[in-house]
């Protein structure tokens, strides 16, 4: 990825949560870069920082939340640098808009579809010289283009007279309807079926190339990493532990912690008769211990590992891992 293409970077970026058992350090010292027209996905346990991440690009962060450090570059504007004004008239769902997990929470019950999409494009410059009934034609075209039948009716429906997997349409609708450059998608099809799920994921993949949309996106699951994203970043207890290219990813996994994950994927190739797990729980962010987060997990540890944390190397043309232990991780795997 040449720096030419970068529309955004994220510079280390720091958050913590103030809360009564402590501070919570959410992300710790996070960078990455994400290009023009790229689907790069943030993969990690709950409680990783993934969402955290998305939340403070677009500073809707909750009141407990403080930004220590670092920048975000969006098209080379450090968003930090703006008051709650100018991110919302120039960035909130016009330059970047956002698709949760749960479209219900989303989408306003007592408002119709169409009352919705009308309102996010009152807000956007592109359609401020256009009337009511050209506005609605735009509407009713983008939903038709997000795959939902009959849309010049259905647009004057209500949310729940749509099923899941429609619900996540309209939101998609909503997104993609002022031509963002960045889409953030939050875990946008944990809560519907497998089959729906690839329906969202293609039309997903399809909206990015019509709309030259980049895309960060936030999920727990490596199947849909795998499916969908160009690049992946795996966080771990607020750090980034890995970046590779998807397919490096599982080819080549760097980090014990990416190497657990792809071993408990249900049907890979690394599967023993039994579904694998890693042992323990995600490390207390209130109470992380010294050196690697991962170390109490990790059957690879050494002493080094619990006085010093990993930082970000490059291990190979785009793929960075934080470990003491990568080159006799890389050589193991290598072997198999």
């Amino acid at each position: 990825m040449s720096e030419d293409s970068t529309i955004l970077h994220i510079d280390g970026l720091s958050v913590e949560y103030h809360t009564r058992h402590g501070s919570a350090r959410a992300l710790n010292n996070i960078t990455f870069s994400l290009a023009e027209q790229e689907i790069f996905g943030l993969v990690g346990e709950s409680g990783s920082g993934k969402s955290t991440t998305a939340k403070t690009i677009l500073q809707i962060l909750p009141e407990a939340a403080e930004i220590e450090g670092g920048r975000i570059l969006f098209k080379e504007e450090d968003l930090l640098t703006l008051d709650e004004k100018e991110i919302n008239r120039d960035y909130r769902g016009n330059e970047i808009s956002m698709v949760i997990q749960n479209p219900q929470n989303a989408l306003n019950p007592v408002f119709t579809v169409k009352e919705q999409l009308l309102d996010v494009m009152k807000h956007n410059k592109g359609y401020q010289a256009m009337n009511k009934k050209q506005m609605t034609e735009r509407a009713v075209e983008m939903l038709a283009e997000m795959g939902i039948a009959e849309a010049e009716s259905r647009i004057g429906e209500y949310p729940h007279q749509f099923s899941g997997g429609m619900k996540q349409r309209v939101m998609l609708a909503m997104a993609f309807i002022c031509n963002p450059s960045l889409l953030l998608a939050d875990e946008p099809t944990t809560a519907l079926d497998v089959t729906i799920e690839a329906q969202i994921l293609q039309l997903l993949r399809n909206s990015v190339d019509k709309f030259n949309t980049s895309v960060l996106y936030i999920t727990h699951d490596l199947s849909v990493i795998k499916e969908v994203t160009d690049r992946t970043a795996v966080m771990y207890a607020g750090n980034i532990v890995e970046i590779a290219p998807t397919e490096e990813i599982f080819s080549e996994p760097g980090h014990p912690y990416t190497r657990g994950l792809i071993r408990c994927i249900p049907g890979s190739s690394e599967r023993d008769k039994i579904l694998p797990t890693i042992p323990g729980r995600v490390a207390s962010l209130t109470d992380l211990p010294p050196g690697c987060n991962f170390y109490d997990r990790c059957e690879h540890g050494q002493k080094v590992c619990q006085k010093k944390q990993p930082q970000l190397e490059q291990a190979d043309d785009g793929h960075y891992v934080a470990c003491f232990r990568y080159e006799y991780l890389s050589s193991e795997v290598k072997q198999q």
